[in-house]
């Protein structure tokens, strides 16, 4: 119905209509710099883009790789599904956070495609970020923040994927040892936020499991740190009250190491108390989600089950 010329409009004026700059010589031109009128040309002169690549800076690979590769929306299946917000609000104010952030992330690339060449830049980013808690740590004000306990936490990660034998269990030890002594002093401040109570919450189940698989004795301040968590807190998960139960479990494995020296009606009674708390916890899971009760037929699988029932999820 219509019959659309505008390509022809536009090829007949670009071949009889001159550019307003094309003759330099004309007198509205004759009084422009000459420098003015080259920056023009250029200006206009179209941008060649043909085998131009837009490379990822190495930082936002390893955030991006972190961010992707270690953290789950679902508090029950990660210990750090708070921290992409967290990250978004803070990180621009903390310099160590992005940088222990992209170290993890680099070293988690490096083990996934076996490229050794992100080491050394994964490794630079570690010791900026130690250099960064170091600086913070001299600072009243900003040791007794999230951001220092987060970026210490992910420094104890980093060792664990750099070196992840003993040697690096012992230095992530070491790390997660000063996360709890400043989480410490910020509850004894009163300083607080719910980050800081989740932060606290992963050190300490980060803490048992590790004493758990290297089958080394609980500490006693990490017990002692746990109750004070548990006063701060407005509210304690069911999920989170189990770690209570391991956590008796370990000071049972380790005072009753030498059972020969102990009564043992004493062993017997402490086992009764762990069962009577795995009952519990058992009833109170049960208020929060629901029970499909399923006899097991025989006692071949027994040992997945507590009393002869398991709980499905």
């Amino acid at each position: 119905m219509f019959l659309d010329e505008s390509v022809r409009v536009v090829t007949q004026n670009q071949t009889h209509v001159p550019p307003r700059d094309a003759h330099p010589d004309t007198p509205r031109n004759r009084s422009r710099p000459r420098g003015q009128l080259a920056k023009r040309l250029v200006a206009d002169s179209p941008l060649k883009l043909t085998g131009f690549i837009m490379y990822q800076p190495l930082n936002d690979l390893g955030v991006n790789f972190f961010m992707t590769n270690f953290i789950v929306d679902d508090p029950a299946m990660s210990l750090l599904d708070y921290l992409p917000d967290f990250y978004a609000k803070m990180a621009h104010s903390d310099p160590a956070l992005p940088q222990i952030c992209a170290a993890v992330g680099l070293v988690g690339l490096v083990n996934k495609s076996h490229n050794r060449d992100m080491l050394s830049a994964a490794t630079h980013n570690y010791g900026a970020a130690i250099r960064a808690i170091n600086n913070a740590l001299l600072c009243a004000k900003t040791a007794v923040q999230d951001c220092t306990v987060a970026s210490i936490y992910l420094a104890a990660m980093f060792e664990a994927l750099v070196l992840p034998r003993r040697a690096g269990m012992d230095n992530a030890s070491i790390h997660l040892a000063g996360a709890v002594s400043v989480a410490h002093l910020i509850l004894q401040q009163q300083k607080q936020t719910d980050v800081t109570i989740k932060l606290c919450n992963t050190l300490i189940k980060t803490i048992v499991m590790d004493c758990w698989i290297q089958g080394v004795p609980l500490s006693r301040n990490i017990v002692d740190f746990q109750r004070l968590v548990e006063k701060k807190a407005e509210r304690v998960l069911v999920d989170d009250s189990f770690l209570n139960i391991i956590l008796t479990l370990l000071q049972f494995k380790e005072e009753y190491r030498d059972a020969d020296k102990v009564d043992p009606m004493v062993v017997v009674q402490s086992a009764l108390a762990l069962d009577a708390n795995l009952d519990e916890y058992a009833r109170d899971l049960a208020q929060e989600a629901p029970f499909e009760n399923r006899q097991l037929p025989d006692a071949e699988h027994s040992h997945l089950a507590h009393k002869g029932y398991f709980h499905c999820k």
